[in-house]
């Protein structure tokens, strides 16, 4: 029912059932299992600015966030630490855009390789398509080969991070009010 500030009601529209879930999402682990001579040193992605030593292979750093807006471009920064020899490191990032769980190829937002301890950079635009609300980045570093999102390796690290999907700005409109 609705009303108006005469006092008008109107009749009954038809019944309308919501069903919120409370499921949290899994996600599969990852990780290095040797983090001796080389590891994940920064990522760096709007607010989140995180520089660590080696995290035993997997970093859990989701209660880090970031928001990200659809249709938006950003530049995520990313380097290795290591204990000497420079070493060939494959750099994988995946953001779970749809948030089911799983990190498939078309959310795999950089690929490459690298033997620099230098600080690294990849642009990328958040899909006009993405989920709103939180969400799983996950960043591997895995030595010599191409990781994928769900494996424990040799040698390298894994670091997951939290970031949340905003609509673009100009879904944001102000509600006007008729007096």
């Amino acid at each position: 029912r609705s009303s108006d500030l005469a006092g008008n009601v109107s009749a009954a529209s038809s019944a309308l059932s919501v069903i919120t879930s409370n499921a949290t999402i899994t996600y599969c682990t990852s990780k290095g299992s040797n983090v001796t001579y080389e590891w994940i040193d920064l990522v760096q992605l709007n607010t989140i600015n995180n520089v660590t030593t080696a995290n035993g292979g997997y970093g859990n750093f989701t209660s880090l966030s970031t928001d990200l807006g659809r249709g938006t471009s950003y530049t995520i920064y990313f380097s290795a630490g290591f204990k000497s020899t420079k070493y060939t490191e494959y750099w994988y990032i995946w953001i779970d855009y749809d948030q089911d769980g799983t990190f498939e190829s078309t959310e795999l937002i950089s690929s490459g390789s690298s033997s620099s301890a230098s600080t690294l950079s990849k642009t990328f635009t958040v899909p006009s398509t993405a989920t709103l609300g939180s969400t799983r980045m996950r960043v591997t570093m895995k030595y010599n080969a191409a990781p994928t999102a769900c494996e424990t390796f040799s040698y390298g690290e894994v670091e997951d991070y939290t970031v949340n999907i905003l609509g673009t700005a100009s879904s944001y409109k102000a509600e006007g009010i008729d007096a």
